[in-house]
C-alpha cells in the first residue's frame, strides 16, 4: 500500500513538473524561422551579412555567412582575393588574377553579393590599400604606387583613371567614399606623420582629423598610426585603427570633424583592428588577436558586449556587412 501511494505521488509530481516546464519554455519555432545572430540584420527584401577575409588552405578568400550563420568561401579559387568595401550588394575587392601578359600584383574587381565578378575597378594594376566604388558605380578609388609613393587614383567607369590625388611629395593611402558619395576619407602622411584627413570627393579641401603626440613622433615612413578609417552608415563618425608606439592596434570611434575620440578595445590584449559599422551604427564589426589568431568579433558600438562570431584554424580579417537579396517568396 505504501509502495502504490509512493509510485501514484511520484508519477503526480513527475507530470506537474513536466506541465510546469513545458508553461515556462520558450516557444519552439520553425527551422525556417529561427532566429538570426544580433550581428545578421533581417528585413523584407533583404537581409545583411558579415563578410571578411580568411586565409584556411594557403590564400586569402572572401567568406560570408550564409543565412544559418555558417561561413561560406564566395572566391574559391587558385588566386588571392581580398574584400575591402561594400556598397548594398556590391563587393570591391582585390585579386591577383591576371592575364598572361599582365605583371604580378593586385587588381581591383568588383563582385556581386554571391562573390561573382561583375567588371573591374581599374584598367591597371593597384597597391594594396582600399578600394571602393559609389553606389551607383560612377566613381571608384584605389592606391597606385608611382614613384614609390602612394597615390590615390580616381577611376571612371570603365576602369581608366580619371584623376591623381597630391602632387606625389607624400603618400595618400586607404581611400573610402561617404554614404552619400560626397566626402572622401583617407590616410595620408602629408603634414609629417600618418593621420586621417577627410576631403570632398575629389579629395581636395582636405583636413586632418586626428592628431596624437606618440604618432607625431613617428617618422614619415612609418606605416603605423592612424587608421583605415570608415564612415558611420549616417556619415556623422567613423571608427578606425589607432596604432599608439608599444601599445599595438585598438578600435577607435570619433565624431566625423574629429572631436570625441575614444578607445573602444583598450582593454584587451591582442591586436583591434579594421573596424567597420553595422548598417544601422548599431554594431561595430573588427578582427582581434585576443584569442591567440585573428579572429572576427562584434560589438555594440559604444564598445560593450563583445561577441566573437568565427573559429577558424586561418586568420580571419577586416569584416564588414554586405546586402543580400532574398530570395522570391523567403
Amino acid at each position: 500500500m505504501h509502495q502504490l501511494a509512493f509510485a501514484l505521488l511520484t508519477t503526480l509530481l513527475s507530470t506537474a513538473a513536466m506541465a510546469t516546464a513545458a508553461a515556462s519554455a520558450p516557444e519552439s519555432k520553425p527551422p525556417h524561422a529561427k532566429a538570426k545572430p544580433v550581428w545578421q540584420e533581417s528585413f523584407s527584401d533583404a537581409d545583411w551579412r558579415l563578410a571578411w577575409n580568411s586565409k584556411r588552405d594557403g590564400k586569402w578568400h572572401i567568406y560570408q555567412l550564409d543565412a544559418a550563420g555558417s561561413p561560406v568561401n564566395l572566391t574559391r579559387h587558385v588566386f588571392d582575393d581580398w574584400l575591402w568595401s561594400t556598397r548594398d550588394g556590391q563587393l570591391f575587392a582585390l585579386t591577383t588574377e591576371r592575364k598572361e601578359d599582365e605583371p604580378r600584383g593586385w587588381r581591383g574587381r568588383r563582385l556581386d553579393a554571391s562573390g561573382s565578378p561583375t567588371g573591374a575597378i581599374a584598367n591597371e594594376k593597384l597597391s594594396d590599400g582600399f578600394v571602393d566604388c559609389l553606389a551607383d558605380g560612377s566613381l571608384c578609388a584605389g592606391e597606385v604606387v608611382i614613384e614609390k609613393k602612394k597615390r590615390i587614383a580616381l577611376f571612371n567607369p570603365d576602369g581608366s583613371r580619371r584623376q591623381l590625388l597630391g602632387d606625389g611629395s607624400h603618400d595618400d593611402a586607404d581611400p573610402q567614399f561617404s554614404p552619400d558619395g560626397s566626402r572622401l576619407l583617407f590616410r595620408s602622411n602629408r603634414g609629417g606623420s600618418w593621420e586621417i584627413h577627410v576631403g570632398n570627393r575629389d579629395g581636395s579641401d582636405a583636413k586632418a582629423i586626428t592628431s596624437h603626440p606618440d604618432n607625431n613622433a613617428l617618422p614619415e615612413a612609418a606605416y603605423g598610426g592612424e587608421g583605415p578609417a570608415r564612415f558611420s552608415p549616417d556619415g556623422q563618425r567613423i571608427t578606425w585603427m589607432r596604432e599608439l608606439p608599444g601599445a599595438g592596434n585598438d578600435v577607435w570611434v570619433m565624431d566625423v570633424d574629429g572631436s570625441n575620440p575614444r578607445n573602444l578595445t583598450g582593454d584587451q590584449a591582442g591586436g583591434d583592428g579594421y573596424p567597420s559599422f553595422s548598417p544601422d551604427g548599431r554594431l561595430i564589426a573588427f578582427d582581434s588577436k585576443r584569442s591567440g589568431d585573428n579572429e572576427i568579433y562584434v560589438m555594440d558600438a559604444d564598445g560593450g558586449n563583445v561577441r566573437r562570431v568565427t573559429d577558424s584554424p586561418g586568420s580571419d580579417l577586416a569584416a564588414m556587412w554586405v546586402r543580400v537579396p532574398k530570395e522570391a517568396g523567403k
